[in-house]
């Protein structure tokens, strides 16, 4: 055993981080003190460990037994590992605390990661990553866009400070952190433009977006350099200084004119008609792409089997330890209102959350690339939602769920228990009228924008694994890497 591990507070802590009322204050126990008590560093490492990528290279039923043992990971476990992220709620740290608007939780944090990063193996924990992961969420923002649309000076000034020495590296990832449209939740119908904030902005283009002058002259220096941006627009063609000047930022404009020379900088009219024409221009392009993002693209609306994804022991396996957190726990039947299931999520499961994650994107994710055709160097699949479902035909309980879509640009279903174990079930295709059945391990992949709806189970329990995944763009890991975890 590691002297001194602490196993068990970082397993207190890391049921915390899966529930959004404790996250915060587990967040603020481990990394209060990092400088000056050696038992917080012990504790993020074996938090790293339990999560780590390399989790799924390992057989699930010995990822259990380790979880479950008295042992303590030491540094080894952490060796060659890299892409070490501590997720809470099934996100980086750092993004969680920068969504709830929180700048002194970010800071907290960043500066335990940072401390962190220097003690273990060299390049184990990418502090880039922690920051400019778009991966992750479902709007595209990384940690600092939401530093950036949250006015938090204070963290900016320090990711900087701390990210300096890589500056080369981190110009290249922050020009290609860019968000997704981020549109009000109304129907296509009654959606306008001016209700979708546009996709494709970088830091730099929020920053001049909300007249942010301190961050936009933060960002345009090292290690950011964004000012390499300046002529590129987001999804709309809107440049950082048109972005500037259609919000009426006037100190941020005049800053930013005075550094882009270029005819159509210089020549770009502030007169209020000019302005007034190109908001129409962007918001019926912003309205007409958002309404076409609705439908499955063609390529994307057959659904495929995958046969074999997991074995019938490594669903057993995960199914043991489902029902060892849903006897604990219960199971959820109140997260999606629209259209609610009796499940739970992947990241409560904590013993085999990393398992569950890395082995979906080691086997699933490359047959959905080359099924699909969704590039592999420059696009990357990443979990919008993870989660098990439970339908069974008994009373008091959901057997079946309507017709709908998932709004993901991929949804796909893995069956966990033997099919023998219930009659009726499968996923029912409204366009087709088909009823698609699999096997215990399979998996059965489509566009998240068809129609569709879980069949009544008419005996027995039909127990899933459901993921929604989104096709973002690569901003990390190489081409074979594991996906975002």
């Amino acid at each position: 055993m590691t002297p001194g591990c602490d196993r068990e507070e970082a397993r207190v802590l890391l049921s915390q981080l899966t529930e959004f009322a404790t996250a915060p204050g587990a967040l603020e126990a481990l990394f209060t003190g990092f400088e000056t008590d050696a038992s917080r560093a012990r504790v993020l490492r074996q938090l790293l460990a339990w999560q780590s990528p390399a989790q799924a290279a390992r057989a699930v039923h010995d990822v259990v037994a380790a979880f479950d043992a008295d042992d303590c990971e030491g540094e080894e476990a952490l060796a060659g590992a890299g892409g070490l992220l501590l997720l809470v709620m099934g996100k980086p740290a750092l993004l969680f605390a920068t969504s709830l608007y929180d700048e002194e939780l970010a800071l907290l944090v960043w500066r335990g990661l940072t401390r962190f990063a220097r003690q273990v193996t060299t390049g184990a924990l990418d502090l880039a990553r922690q920051a400019l992961d778009t991966a992750f969420d479902s709007h595209g923002f990384c940690a600092l866009h939401y530093a950036v649309e949250a006015h938090m000076p204070a963290l900016l000034e320090a990711v900087a400070r701390d990210l300096l020495p890589d500056a080369s590296r981190v110009a290249q990832l922050s020009r290609r952190a860019t968000t997704q449209d981020v549109a009000l939740p109304v129907g296509r119908n009654q959606v306008r433009g001016r209700d979708v904030a546009s996709g494709g902005c970088t830091l730099l283009h929020l920053a001049a977006r909300k007249g942010e002058r301190a961050l936009t002259e933060l960002l345009v220096a090292p290690p950011f350099s964004l000012a390499s941006v300046l002529t590129s627009g987001d999804w709309d063609g809107s440049t950082p200084l048109r972005l500037a000047r259609l919000h009426g930022r006037d100190d941020v404009a005049a800053f930013l004119l005075a550094l882009d020379a270029s005819p159509d900088a210089q020549a770009g009219s502030e007169d209020p008609d000019a302005l007034a024409a190109l908001r129409l221009e962007r918001d019926a392009h912003a309205r007409d792409r958002y309404v076409a993002s609705l439908d499955a693209p063609p390529a994307m609306q057959q659904a495929f089997t995958f046969p074999g994804v997991w074995s019938a022991r490594e669903c057993a396996h995960v199914l043991a330890v489902l029902d060892r957190v849903t006897r604990a726990h219960g199971w959820c039947t109140q997260r999606h209102a629209a259209h609610p299931t009796t499940d739970m999520p992947c990241h409560r499961v904590v013993p085999i959350e990393s398992w569950v994650r890395g082995s979906l994107a080691a086997r699933l994710f490359p047959l959905l690339h080359a099924r699909y055709a969704i590039p592999r160097a420059s696009k990357q699949i990443a979990f919008r939602e993870l989660f098990y479902v439970k339908y069974e035909a008994r009373r008091g309980e959901r057997a079946e769920l309507g017709v709908h879509c998932d709004g993901s640009v991929l949804s796909f279903n893995v069956l966990l228990n033997p099919a023998s174990e219930f009659a009726g079930g499968g996923t029912f295709f409204e366009a087709t009228g088909e009823t698609v059945r699999i096997a215990q391990g399979d998996a059965v992949a489509h566009s998240g924008k068809v129609r569709h709806a879980g069949a009544p189970v008419l005996d027995g329990r039909r127990l899933l694994l459901v993921g929604f995944l989104d096709i973002v763009d690569r901003v990390f890991g190489r081409v074979g890497d594991l996906e975002a975890a």
